[in-house]
C-alpha cells in the first residue's frame, strides 16, 4: 500500500520536474543524496569540498536507506520507508523541514537503485541537479560513469560545472 502511494507521488513529482529550468548561478549550498552503498566517505567529501571550492558547512547530506541497512552516516539526515505515510507524504518533521529548503546544487550519488531513492531525489528542491545517467530525465547534468566511481564522478562534475560557471 505504501509503495503504491510512493510510486504515485513519484509520477506526480516527475511531471513537475519537467517544468524545472536549471538555474545557472554560483553554487553556495549543496545537498548530497547518499545511500549506504554509494562509497561516500570523508576522503571523497574532502575531494568534493575542494572541487566545488566550498567549506564543509555548505554541504548537507541526506542518506536514504532500507530499514535493514546498518549504516554509519557521515552527518546529516537519514530517511527510510518508515518516514513516509500511507498517502506517500513525508511524516518526519525534521525531514520535511530539510526538503522545504532550496539548495543551489543537488548531487545524487545513489544511482537511483530503488523507488525510495527516486522519491527523495525528486522531493529535494535545487536550482541545478547532477546525477548518474539514468533512463529517467531527472538531472540537468547526467554523468555516464560507473556507479560508485566517486573520484571520476567528482572530477567530471567539476569540469562541467566550471564550464557552466556554477563554480
Amino acid at each position: 500500500m505504501k509503495k503504491s502511494a510512493v510510486n504515485r507521488k513519484i509520477k506526480k513529482l516527475q511531471k513537475a520536474l519537467l517544468q524545472h529550468k536549471p538555474q545557472i548561478k554560483a553554487v553556495k549550498e549543496v545537498v548530497i543524496l547518499n545511500s549506504p552503498d554509494s562509497k561516500l566517505d570523508i576522503k571523497r567529501m574532502e575531494q568534493l569540498e575542494k572541487a566545488l571550492y566550498l567549506p564543509s558547512t555548505n554541504f548537507h547530506i541526506f542518506t536514504v536507506k532500507e530499514k535493514k541497512d546498518n549504516f554509519n552516516e557521515l552527518r546529516g539526515l537519514v530517511a527510510d520507508i518508515s518516514d513516509i505515510n500511507f498517502l506517500g507524504n513525508v511524516k518526519n518533521e525534521q525531514i520535511k523541514a530539510f526538503l522545504e529548503k532550496k539548495y543551489d546544487l543537488l548531487i545524487d550519488f545513489t544511482g537511483l537503485k530503488n523507488e525510495l531513492q527516486k522519491y527523495f531525489s525528486l522531493q529535494i528542491k535545487s536550482g541545478f541537479r547532477v546525477g548518474y545517467k539514468t533512463e529517467d530525465d531527472l538531472y540537468d547534468l547526467m554523468l555516464e560513469i560507473e556507479n560508485g566511481d566517486l573520484e571520476t564522478f567528482i572530477n567530471e562534475m567539476q569540469y562541467y560545472l566550471k564550464i557552466l560557471h556554477l563554480i
